[in-house]
């Protein structure tokens, strides 16, 4: 039975054991804490899926600012012809980036990441999903919730 952990890198991490997964908290430089989960399904071991995430999440970390971008370069034109509010002006690069507030990032088998971005309200209230991997960089920007 796998327990609650503390990793030397990831920090105090809790078992989930209803969605079998790790979840923490990391708080890169800049202090803004992000809520991590790390994904024991399809992983070779308990093991395995922490060292993987404790070696991505430092470069993943240091991603941010392109993430951040490539969320805007995906969704800034939904963003001003099918999300602007009545009487709002549609929004530039600058500020769509601004707005995104990072939430959390979660680990799954081979290497797969997830970001989750708050929106700002951009999309009123919906979170911004990345996808990432080291081999493929980001895969595709979307609005959930």
């Amino acid at each position: 039975m796998t327990q609650d952990i503390v990793h030397p890198v990831l920090g105090p991490m809790r078992f989930d054991e209803q969605l079998n997964w790790f979840e923490g908290v990391f708080t890169p430089r800049d202090g803004q804490s992000i809520q991590i989960s790390i994904s024991l399904d399809a992983t070779e071991s308990d093991e395995a899926a922490l060292a993987e995430a404790s070696e991505l999440l430092p470069v993943l970390s240091n991603l941010l600012g392109a993430a951040k971008q490539f969320a805007c370069d995906q969704l800034l034109a939904l963003k001003n012809d099918k999300w602007l509010q009545e009487g709002e002006s549609p929004l530039r690069p600058q500020d769509f980036i601004a707005l995104l507030g990072i939430e959390s990032i979660g680990f799954y088998a081979e290497q797969e990441c997830e970001l989750s971005f708050r929106d700002g309200d951009m999309f009123w209230g919906h979170t911004v999903l990345l996808s990432w991997n080291p081999a493929e960089g980001f895969g595709g920007a979307s609005i959930a919730g």
